[in-house]
């Protein structure tokens, strides 16, 4: 009776040791799974080949509102793709994900070429408009790109 109550917690030890070793490996390897129909959310083998031979540091700062990550699901898609790339740069690639609003940056933001729009929102039953953001600053060398 003895045997078989020590195998099971052998057992179980053992397959706690494997969760906790996957656990701390699971950051230093990065895999994402498409199931879209036409692999609508894969990033291109040309895209991974550049991201990962990029010779100088680039940076990758998306400005995004909150009040915007609650309305819709297109800024958490687009953080994902921002973290997919930031893990194919390696090294040489930053990604940001900056609140202007928050960080006080809103008019050197604006200066850059991210114009805020005005949203309307209703909550509890009031509706109003909110001034939001989005937008990519990717700056490489010498030079800064708006998306």
């Amino acid at each position: 009776m003895l045997k078989p109550v020590r195998r099971e917690i052998a057992t179980l030890l053992l397959t706690l040791l494997v969760l906790v070793l996957i656990g701390l490996n699971s950051g230093r390897f990065y895999t994402r799974v498409d199931l879209t129909e036409h692999n609508i959310y894969t990033v291109s083998d040309v895209t991974r080949s550049l991201l990962g031979n990029l010779p100088e540091t680039a940076e990758i700062t998306y400005y995004v509102s909150p009040e915007l990550r609650r309305m819709h699901n297109a800024p958490r898609r687009i953080e994902e793709l921002l973290e997919e790339y930031e893990a194919y740069g390696g090294k040489n690639l930053r990604v940001n994900t900056v609140n202007p609003v928050e960080a006080g940056v809103t008019e050197t933001v604006e200066e850059l070429g991210v114009e805020p729009r005005q949203v309307r929102t209703v909550q509890e039953h009031e509706e109003r408009y909110t001034r939001v953001y989005s937008g990519i600053v990717v700056r490489y060398l010498d030079r800064s790109r708006v998306i």
